[in-house]
């Protein structure tokens, strides 16, 4: 988590979505090989037990709080440069 906290300004919590599971939906999104971050979000909106495992929140009315996918790929391109290990 230090490593991943270097990369936002706003403490751990106060983010739109939980940091720890869009690091796991990045590594998700690899270990299903899912190329497109389209298909990610649509994989997760139509599995939301999935994205409960992997951390994402629930609003008020039960449904599972789930990124579009722009937000998938600022996580990984822009926040989180991983390039060596995503390739």
């Amino acid at each position: 988590m230090p490593e991943l906290n270097k990369y936002y300004s706003v403490p751990e919590g106060k983010e739109n979505f939980p940091r720890r599971a869009m690091f796991k939906g990045m590594v998700f999104r690899k270990a299903k090989k899912i190329k497109y971050y389209t298909r990610t979000e649509d994989y997760l909106n139509d599995h939301p037990e999935e994205a409960i495992e992997l951390g994402f929140n629930i609003d008020r009315n039960g449904n599972v709080e789930i990124p579009d996918h722009e937000t998938l790929r600022h996580f990984e391109k822009i926040r989180w440069v991983m390039k060596e290990w995503m390739q």
